[in-house]
């Protein structure tokens, strides 16, 4: 934002409000399309009862990471696709980004898929649902109570955080095993906009903000990275914690579960073409069959 600031001379200059301070979060499709926002990065995730086909965006499963969000939205149909949805909402849509996934932390050895039966996992949504359907038995616990869990006993393993999450909240006192790749579903987010204020822009200036917004999300995938690694080394150093690498027959047995207990909307014209889509383009990079 400072550099389309820059780059505009202050002509553009952006305000950037708490979630709540203009409209409820559940509210803020309908306060988009009404102008309270002329720009807003959201969670489509608040919004699957009136958007089924955001299910698929939020959550989609069978990806290996957030690039995989770029590629499909880019180069396999998603753009296209979100446009006439978020246009039907009365709301321009611009870009996507993907969050990384949550990792799975555990207390016991989690050398492949097949540790997973009988231990006790918390987990929630499509998520839990899957690692019932591999064996595990599934509770919910508040993320404010996973480190008791597991240091009582109360739980065996918990894919509640990205590995940032892990690492400030100390779960590697306690859960000495961590599985690599992170095992849930990559999370989606879209920058969109109010229509009237995003006609009111020049075409360069639409170009410069959606560059701007894909760009920082390249840079901070880069920067991701090296965080990613420094924890990975320093957990591992200094706090004895064992990292799992699943061999491939394990990660596509979980991408698989993933997709067979992925809740379906086969009524909605926009949820079945998201789906095709994500299907389609995660057989094509082989995650699932």
């Amino acid at each position: 934002m400072e550099y389309v600031e820059g780059a505009t001379e202050g002509r553009i200059t952006f305000t950037i409000l708490p979630a709540d301070a203009v409209a409820p979060v559940k509210e803020h499709l309908v306060a988009t399309a009404a102008g309270l926002f002329d720009l807003n990065y959201m969670y489509e995730g608040y919004y699957l009862a009136d958007v089924p086909a955001f299910s698929v965006f939020s959550r989609p499963i069978a990806f290996s990471g957030p690039a995989d969000i770029w590629k499909i939205s880019k180069l396999g149909g998603w753009d296209e696709l979100s446009q006439r949805i978020y246009a039907d909402l009365g709301i321009t849509f611009i870009a996507n980004r993907g969050k990384e996934s949550d990792v799975l932390a555990s207390t016991v050895p989690m050398p492949n898929i097949e540790a997973v039966k009988g231990l006790k996992m918390r987990s929630e949504g499509v998520s839990a649902e899957a690692w019932s359907a591999l064996g595990a038995s599934v509770i919910f616990l508040p993320s404010e109570e996973i480190y008791l869990g597991m240091s009582t006993g109360l739980i065996d393993a918990a894919d509640a955080e990205d590995i940032s999450g892990y690492y400030a909240q100390g779960y590697a006192e306690v859960a000495k095993h961590w599985v690599w790749p992170p095992m849930s579903a990559v999370i989606s987010f879209p920058l969109v906009a109010n229509p009237d204020f995003w006609n009111t822009l020049s075409e360069g200036d639409r170009v410069l903000i959606e560059n701007s917004f894909l760009y920082a999300d390249e840079v901070r995938l880069h920067m991701r990275e090296y965080e990613v690694g420094k924890i990975l080394a320093e957990v591992q150093a200094e706090q004895g914690v064992t990292i799992h690498y699943w061999d491939e027959s394990s990660v596509k047995q979980w991408r698989e579960a993933l997709a067979a207990n992925f809740p379906r909307s086969p009524d909605d014209a926009f949820w079945v073409e998201a789906w095709d889509l994500m299907e389609a383009y995660a057989k094509e990079m082989g995650y699932i069959s």
